[in-house]
């Protein structure tokens, strides 16, 4: 009697661990991301920061993202892409343009401890390879009107 409890008992763990679980194609929902950050960053090639507000919002089920830096004014969209490296990470990707010039960004997110998205990552231009590429965080302001 109790080798078939642990027959069956096996038999369901095996079955339960074949299951494939939730990998990278899961992706997370985009209105998590809506809201207002305060950005910090470098262009590539370039030693000057920048700082600025940024605003996530959805415009037709996808990401679209506002830039005020400064009195400059840029404007992308982010997706999510699987990660090459790592299995399990979903990487939110940026395109934007600045100044009529495009930038491509790949960035990494997570919860903070108050549960909002925490985001960084490197900012570069598509065409040029460059051994100094940007940088940019997202940090959740939502104090901000």
């Amino acid at each position: 009697m109790i080798h078939d409890f642990t027959r069956q008992a096996l038999v369901w763990l095996l079955a339960v661990a074949c299951i494939p679980f939730a990998g990278a194609a899961d992706h997370p929902d985009p209105s998590y991301f809506v809201g207002r950050y305060w950005v910090v960053g470098r262009l590539p090639d370039s030693g000057t920061p920048y700082s600025g507000d940024l605003k996530v919002y959805l415009h037709e089920g996808e990401m679209a993202l506002h830039w005020e830096v400064g009195e400059e004014v840029w404007a992308g969209r982010a997706t999510f892409v699987e990660s090459e490296i790592v299995d399990t990470a979903t990487q939110l990707r940026i395109t934007l343009t600045r100044n009529g010039h495009p930038y491509e960004g790949t960035l990494l997110w997570r919860n903070d401890l108050d549960n909002y998205p925490r985001v960084s990552g490197y900012i570069y231009d598509p065409k040029v390879d460059t051994d100094k590429p940007g940088l940019e965080a997202w940090f959740p302001n939502p104090e901000s009107p």
